[in-house]
């Protein structure tokens, strides 16, 4: 598999999906904000350092259920998948 970093896009794609990222944060779109951070960490995921991906990705779950957003948790996020998801209940 090709690592992202060789393509030049990647760099431009990180930049506007932080741009969307901050945006998110100002006007606190919470859903929006964590399917933009759920996007870089994925991207992140496929560079040369997937080690800062998969960290990104970490501190998302975190995030994500300390919110009330589980069901992304479930669902969307990969480190999840393998994990005891009942400790982490939060009502949804």
């Amino acid at each position: 598999m090709r690592r992202l970093e060789a393509i030049p896009e990647t760099n431009e794609s990180l930049r506007r999906i932080d741009g969307v990222i901050a945006d998110a944060s100002t006007t606190r779109l919470e859903g929006i904000l964590l399917e933009a951070r759920l996007a870089k960490g994925e991207i992140e995921m496929g560079t040369a350092d997937s080690s800062a991906g998969r960290a990104y990705l970490e501190a998302l779950q975190q995030d994500a259920v300390k919110e009330g957003f589980e069901l992304i948790v479930r669902k969307r996020l990969p480190l999840a998948r393998g994990r005891n998801r009942s400790s982490h209940r939060v009502g949804n």
